[in-house]
């Protein structure tokens, strides 16, 4: 794939800068915009019915460079950004230096707490989602987690003490897809989920968690579990370390390290701010590229390695009245024993899939995304 009219070294953030530029321009009707657009994406002229989206402007520059998609010019302009001056093969040995004491001041904290203000950006969609964690944590095994959404209201708290996580909403708890309307209206209100957890395992149990409590995700390079784990998260996947000087973030300088990750064909990395005066993270971005694409940016504020928690921060017990909730394993799912339903599968040749063809043989679905190979 050629990319004439690029420069040697190309900036992904003036590419998206320039898409956005050329959306603007073209919902004002300027010429010179609509006349690129038309010819872009062969619609000429553009359709007055159409709504042009963000995702459109960037096909347009991505084509307009000789590129199918945004996302090939995306990961062409990453592979040409993976050779900063100071990286080398393998990783660069002062930023994996800088990254395991990181790690080192998660691990040597006997407690722990802070805010991390998280965006997630969903570039194709052009959509984004904000919200705002707060953590406690205290060794061995204690955590107190609150999150608030974009208005700054909280919605869930949970709490994780002795191997034992309760979480519980403010208000109405979400309705989760293939949940029973009747069900939903039995336990909305006044309900709470609990489950065992070991707070030392290199599951992340807690993205699993705020999964199931419709809670802020975390980037888990930086995951907050860190403090319990004895491995870091995904090292197995880290093909590369680099360093990308400094910066000073909060009022506190920060040296910015690079881990690169090997996901089958996504390019994913995280970009950490870790700051000099206590090892800790004070910004992460992490960035995935492939068919399906997004970037997650957190803020950490008010980080503070502390020798006492506030009485009660890891207590709570049910009220009276209150419901116990889980979800149920096979929500939405048909029955075992039921036939299978009617629905024809398209083929790679062209061709359809009739389940009907293939009763009384013994079938393995198996299902992944583009860029992740089916497991």
């Amino acid at each position: 794939m050629s990319a004439l009219g690029l420069p040697a070294s190309p900036n992904l953030e003036h590419l998206k800068n320039e898409a956005k530029e050329l959306l603007a321009s073209f919902r004002i009707h300027d010429a010179k915009a609509v006349r690129r657009v038309e010819a872009a994406l062969r619609l000429t002229p553009f359709p007055p019915t159409r709504m042009l989206r963000l995702s459109d402007a960037q096909l347009v520059v991505a084509r307009d460079y000789g590129f199918a998609s945004w996302p090939r010019l995306r990961n062409h302009v990453l592979r040409i950004a993976k050779s900063p001056v100071q990286s080398s093969i393998g990783g660069d040995p002062e930023a994996l230096a800088v990254y395991r004491e990181m790690i080192a001041a998660f691990r040597a904290a006997q407690s722990l707490s802070f805010e991390i203000r998280s965006e997630h950006r969903y570039w194709l969609a052009d959509e984004s989602v904000t919200g705002m964690t707060r953590l406690w944590l205290s060794k061995p095994n204690q955590l107190r987690q609150e999150s608030f959404d974009s208005s700054g209201a909280l919605y869930a708290t949970s709490v994780v003490s002795d191997g034992r996580l309760l979480g519980y909403w403010y208000g109405k708890r979400p309705k989760y897809e293939g949940e029973e309307e009747d069900a939903y209206q039995r336990t909305c209100e006044n309900a709470y989920y609990q489950r065992d957890v070991d707070m030392g395992s290199t599951y992340p149990f807690l993205n699993d968690t705020a999964q199931v409590l419709r809670m802020m995700p975390f980037i888990q390079a930086v995951e907050p579990g860190l403090f319990f784990r004895r491995e870091p998260p995904r090292n197995r996947l880290i093909v590369a370390y680099r360093s990308y000087g400094t910066e000073v973030v909060d009022g506190q300088i920060c040296d910015i390290v690079e881990i690169e990750m090997s996901i089958e064909t996504p390019h994913r990395s995280t970009r950490i701010w870790i700051a000099r005066s206590d090892r800790f993270p004070r910004r992460a971005i992490e960035t995935w590229a492939g068919a399906m694409e997004w970037t997650t940016t957190e803020e950490w504020r008010n980080v503070s390695p502390i020798a006492e928690m506030p009485d009660g921060t890891f207590r709570w017990e049910p009220p009276d009245g209150w419901t116990r909730w889980s979800l149920a394993p096979d929500a939405g799912l048909i029955a075992p024993g039921t036939p299978a339903p009617d629905f024809d599968v398209a083929l790679l040749d062209g061709g359809k899939l009739n389940p009907a063809k293939l009763r009384g043989w013994k079938v393995a679905l198996a299902l992944g995304w583009g860029w992740v190979a089916a497991w």
